[in-house]
């Protein structure tokens, strides 16, 4: 009994804890979502949107390819424990965190919401790694804040009032806790009647 404890705890303390490196947002993007049917298609880009299914996905990334290894220059020349297993993915954390998002109409969308107006409050959120949930009390600062195993980050933002109009564009604001603010404007998306 004491050899297969012994022979357990090894195997276990040979996996390691994945690695957290540091990363920093340096681009925004904005698609289109398709969210006519049943189900939110998280990964189609559209134009074209149905009035009561309007649905816009917010993407920071890092794309410096080695910011983290760059900011990291000691984990080069230390020793690394040695594993009998692969190494996990590493997670990345973001150096410089989001501090607020701010989406904007452009355009009207009903009598009350008109252009220039910030529509955050009609707006529920859709995570990646969520499903189909919406929630409307969600924080996405949190999720865009945390540690990943991937260098972006995506939040798909569904308007939940139908649009009154045949057109609709966005502009998203995001505050950097250093004071560097990233703002994008969404194409111009069609818009026709939702169909009853």
């Amino acid at each position: 009994i004491i050899f297969i404890f012994y022979s357990f705890n090894i195997f276990i303390s040979c996996v390691g804890d994945p690695e957290i490196l540091d990363m920093d947002y340096d681009t925004i993007a904005l698609n289109g979502v398709d969210n006519s049917g049943e189900y939110l298609l998280y990964n189609s880009n559209t134009d074209i949107m149905y009035s009561e299914a309007v649905a816009i996905k917010l993407i920071l990334s890092d794309t410096s390819d080695g910011y983290s290894l760059l900011n990291n220059v000691k984990d080069l020349f230390s020793f690394q424990k040695a594993n009998a297993t692969s190494l996990p993915d590493p997670y990345y954390l973001p150096v410089n965190s989001v501090e607020s998002i701010a989406i904007y109409t452009l355009l009207d969308i009903n009598e009350t919401i008109l252009a220039g107006d910030q529509v955050n409050s009609n707006i529920y959120y859709v995570f990646k790694n969520d499903g189909n949930h919406l929630y409307n009390d969600a924080d996405p600062i949190d999720y865009f804040n945390s540690k990943e195993h991937y260098l972006s980050r995506s939040v798909v933002l569904i308007l939940n009032t139908a649009v009154d109009n045949d057109a609709a564009q966005f502009r998203i604001d995001v505050t950097f806790e250093d004071g560097t603010v990233f703002s994008e404007t969404t194409n111009l998306f069609t818009i026709i009647p939702s169909e009853i």
